[in-house]
């Protein structure tokens, strides 16, 4: 849910009842509040949920996708949509194709590299630091991203 940008329903589900509630408190004896009226409502209430998130995360950072994230947590949040790719998504939360994943969730025998020397763990930070066989790919990387 954090890669994703979706905050625990937990959250969601305060700052929805709190609108609703300020939304009806409003109504009272009044025309029916106006589209930005509701918006800034909803803008507030839901940089409340964010705040909350953000302060629930920082206990958990030591889980790999929460560990990159959180320093940047604003800009995360606030980034807008269409570039999260499937790959991205695996680097950053572990999962997907390296041996370390596979081999705990039992689909591989050993959690070592297929293209390194024997022994090499292979791991999100192997493949994106220390593999030979992405070489090519991160010099690509550094280069955009530095």
């Amino acid at each position: 849910m954090t890669l994703a940008v979706l905050a625990p329903f937990e959250f969601l589900t305060v700052g929805n009842a709190q609108v609703y509630g300020r939304l009806h408190e409003l109504r009272r004896g009044r025309p029916i509040p106006s589209a930005s009226e509701v918006e800034v409502l909803r803008r507030q209430f839901r940089q409340g949920a964010l705040a909350k998130w953000k302060e629930h995360l920082a206990g958990k950072v030591d889980q790999r996708a929460v560990g990159t994230v959180h320093p940047s947590f604003d800009e995360w949040v606030n980034r807008g949509r269409g570039w999260l790719t499937y790959r991205v998504t695996q680097v950053l939360s572990g999962h997907g194709c390296f041996g370390e994943y596979l081999h705990r969730i039992g689909k591989e025998v050993t959690n070592g590299c297929h293209h390194c020397e024997e022994g090499r763990q292979d791991s999100a930070q192997h493949t994106l630091v220390e593999c030979l066989a992405c070489e090519v790919e991160r010099r690509v990387l550094v280069e955009e991203v530095g």
